[in-house]
């Protein structure tokens, strides 16, 4: 029977989540941060087992409520014309579509629990049409003690070639387990992708 019971419980948090992006249509703030606190405690109580299991509970709620209140609240700008990305980044035509991380910035890099932190990317693409959309994803993966905790859900944009900064926030929860963070960030675009971690603290 309790063999039985680790992939229902995975289950029911997998449908905690999916009810929290239901519920995020409507209220994209605190109420999917709350709805997905409880699945991440869930996911963070059977992935960790018996071991530490208060230490995963307390860390898959922080990430649970990460994911349910950054969905839909991204910032973004564009920083630099095609033009001054170029010259930047010393891209010609012949080297087809270019994807360079410039920075990834948690801000600020000391967070009290309770508080909130904005996951910074800057990132620039380059191509040799300057005026065409391009398809870019970018996906925010967080990390706890060199550990793989979650990834936030994938990203799709269409950016016109320039350098970028796309800003995430992430609540942290009063109860979340202080240690350092890392955040991941990978952009995509045409086949071509490239990554930068950052660490942030959590107090």
């Amino acid at each position: 029977m309790k063999k039985l019971m680790r992939p229902v419980s995975v289950l029911c948090a997998l449908a905690l989540v999916a009810s929290g992006c239901e519920t995020m249509k409507q209220n994209k703030g605190a109420t999917g941060a709350g709805i997905g606190a409880v699945a991440g405690g869930v996911l963070g109580r059977v992935i960790g087992g018996k071991k530490h299991r208060t230490r995963n509970i307390l860390i898959g709620a922080a990430i649970g409520a990460a994911v349910g209140y950054g969905i839909g609240k991204y910032v973004d700008h564009r920083t630099k014309t095609a033009q001054a990305t170029n010259q930047a980044h010393e891209y010609t035509p012949q080297q087809g579509t270019r994807v360079e991380m410039v920075s990834v910035t948690p801000t600020p890099a000391a967070i009290a629990r309770g508080g909130s932190v904005n996951l910074d990317a800057s990132y620039a693409i380059m191509a040799s049409n300057t005026t065409q959309p391009i398809a870019v994803t970018e996906t925010r993966t967080v990390y706890y003690n060199g550990q793989k905790l979650t990834t936030f859900p994938a990203r799709q944009v269409n950016r016109t070639p320039g350098t970028y900064t796309s800003s995430a926030p992430m609540e942290i929860p009063a109860n979340a387990t202080a240690g350092t963070y890392e955040v991941e960030v990978t952009v995509a675009a045409a086949g071509v992708s490239k990554t930068q971690k950052a660490p942030f603290t959590v107090n």
